[in-house]
């Protein structure tokens, strides 16, 4: 670790590695070599930047070029994190690359005249009259990718500090790539990770959080967020994934006592399997609206209600459902006890289709309650009870107690 004296600036770094020879059959002969390499460091200045990384190379040769390959694998990661900045809380950066080089042997049975270590079924065997070629037939390449973009504004820095108006923006990217070209694999385009055909797995999320903070005595916040990918992980067949979803909240204390939170949501899930003229295609899509009441009854005593209503469609299976939730609860707190209990009722008002209302959906009644009792600051007992029943169906009723001590 080196620390420049008279600053807030100090790098550590690590080196390490390893070679060890591993016996992986009964003969001497069938050995493997491992080696290994790693090399880390973290460069800090003061709590306002960080860069970390760690580079990872490891290699496994066998002895007799086995049919399993020789594989090479190197990884990459670092992290770059910046805080209280202009206008900026936080910049977070994260990059890792993981690339496992198979180099692959063919094998061959040659009839000898005399002697020879196996079979004509390619087994072992004493004089069996055959003996083992082996060849490079080539090498495959696997390369997986992630990385991450976290941008934060308005919790600190010099401008927007005042917390009134908070966003996070965030990027995030996976893949499985088994193309031969390294730029490809290492720094996809948009394409090459939910098209392209050599990305076994790909997927891009990007998600924007905004907060408004005390606006009068509210809060608002609204919630956005996108998926994009494909996973060909399975032969002979192609899975594209289309996911949205927004979601827009309202949080008043105005009322007197009460908590009163408005929430209006959306989202879309398309999903595609297949190609061609034998694909087939689904999309759900759903609205819905949920308000929350909190209020305390006395000083120990707060009652909870919820009300929910969501309207859900779907291609395949082909359904349209229209459902309300009533949920309705209270929580006692009383010294070392507390007890918490809430019921869910769920009604289908509009829908039908194959298999049932909504595809399956059925009116509802979920129940729980628990109790929790702490004696000292290391015993704890907890006693809850839970409950359910679908519509023409017998209830279920679940008990469990525990006691929790720690030493």
């Amino acid at each position: 670790e080196l620390r420049l004296p008279g600053t807030d600036r100090n790098l550590s770094m690590r080196l390490a590695r390893t070679r060890e020879r591993r016996v992986d059959g009964e003969a001497w002969s069938d050995y493997s070599t491992v080696t290994e390499g790693r090399l880390e460091f973290d460069m800090r200045r003061g709590t306002g930047l960080q860069i970390r990384g760690v580079l990872a190379q490891s290699r496994v040769a066998y002895a007799d070029q086995s049919e399993l390959g020789d594989r090479t694998s190197t990884a990459c990661d670092i992290a770059v994190s910046l805080r209280d900045l202009y206008l900026l809380s936080a910049l977070t950066f994260d990059y890792g690359l993981a690339t496992t080089l198979t180099t692959l042997y063919e094998s061959e049975l040659i009839k000898v005249g005399s002697g020879g270590d196996y079979d004509s079924l390619g087994n072992y065997a004493e004089n069996g009259g055959y003996t083992i070629s082996r060849s490079e037939a080539g090498q495959a390449p696997v390369t997986r990718l992630r990385s991450r973009l976290l941008l934060e504004t308005g919790k600190s820095g010099k401008i927007l500090h005042k917390r009134r108006f908070t966003t996070r923006t965030e990027v995030a990217v996976e893949g499985e790539s088994v193309d031969d070209d390294m730029r490809r694999a290492a720094l996809p385009y948009y394409g090459d990770i939910v098209y392209g055909e050599k990305m076994m797995f790909g997927r891009i999320t990007a998600s924007e959080q905004i907060v408004l903070n005390r606006v009068g005595k509210n809060t608002v916040s609204a919630n956005l967020r996108g998926t994009r990918g494909q996973d060909r992980r399975c032969e002979d067949r192609v899975e594209r994934i289309a996911q949205d979803q927004v979601q827009v909240r309202l949080i008043s204390n105005a009322f007197s006592r009460m908590t009163v939170s408005v929430e209006g949501g959306w989202r879309s899930n398309r999903r595609r399997i297949g190609s061609g003229g034998a694909a087939v295609e689904r999309n759900v899509t759903a609205r819905s609206v949920r308000t929350d009441l909190e209020r305390p009854v006395g000083n120990n005593l707060r009652a909870l209600f919820a009300v929910e209503i969501l309207r859900e469609r779907s291609t395949a299976p082909a359904y349209e459902i229209t459902e309300a939730d009533l949920s309705p609860g209270l929580t006692l707190f009383a010294g070392n006890l507390r007890c918490d209990a809430r019921v869910n009722l769920r009604r289908i008002l509009e829908g039908g289709a194959s298999g049932g209302a909504g595809y399956g959906r059925q009116n509802s009644l979920d129940w729980n309650a628990r109790l929790s009792f702490s004696h000292t600051r290391y015993t704890s007992l907890s006693v809850e009870y839970t409950g359910s029943r679908l519509e023409h169906s017998p209830a279920i009723h679940n008990v469990r107690a525990s006691v929790n001590a720690t030493f």
